[in-house]
């Protein structure tokens, strides 16, 4: 598609895709440069706290990198058991998860907020959060950085009812 957009004189046109375009085969997704997507800090950028997991999940299961995100959810989900116990501030972050930033809504929904990257040079490169952003990190966005934040937050993976 960025392609299809580069030759009819709109290459510089933002791009945005849904979590599926990084299909985690380990092939090169060289025509795909410049797109902009979100998903699981798991498969973008991995936490210091849980950078060797995927690797290691990678080297036992090497047949089942689609999975990783499955694996991310499971990581948060036992995280998530003993973080909900007591827990009550409404809006707050709960975890920092490998899913993505998991909090809790008003209604005692949790929700998630995803990590964004960037194809370059035919692999994902994580951007720059949206909370700790300065000026100019957005990259092409013209510092459209909030307005990216805007619609991650309207547009929240549906919650689980506790």
């Amino acid at each position: 598609m960025k392609s299809q957009l580069k030759f009819h004189y709109s290459g510089d046109l933002p791009v945005y895709a849904t979590s599926l375009i990084h299909a985690m085969d380990g092939r090169s997704d060289s025509d795909l440069n410049g797109v902009r997507f979100a998903d699981a800090p798991w498969v973008i950028a991995p936490q210091n706290w849980i950078a060797r997991l995927p690797d290691l999940f990678a080297e036992h299961f090497p047949d089942e990198r689609r999975l990783a995100r499955l694996h991310a959810m499971g990581y948060d989900a036992y995280q998530l058991a003993g973080s909900l116990y007591g827990y009550r501030a409404a809006g707050a972050e709960l975890l920092d998860g490998a899913s993505g930033r998991l909090y809790v809504d008003a209604d005692g929904r949790v929700h998630r907020r995803l990590a964004w990257a960037e194809f370059r040079n035919g692999t994902p490169d994580a951007l720059p959060d949206a909370d700790e952003a300065g000026p100019g990190d957005a990259g092409e966005s013209n510092g459209d950085i909030e307005d990216l934040d805007e619609w991650n937050r309207e547009t929240d993976t549906p919650g689980i009812d506790l």
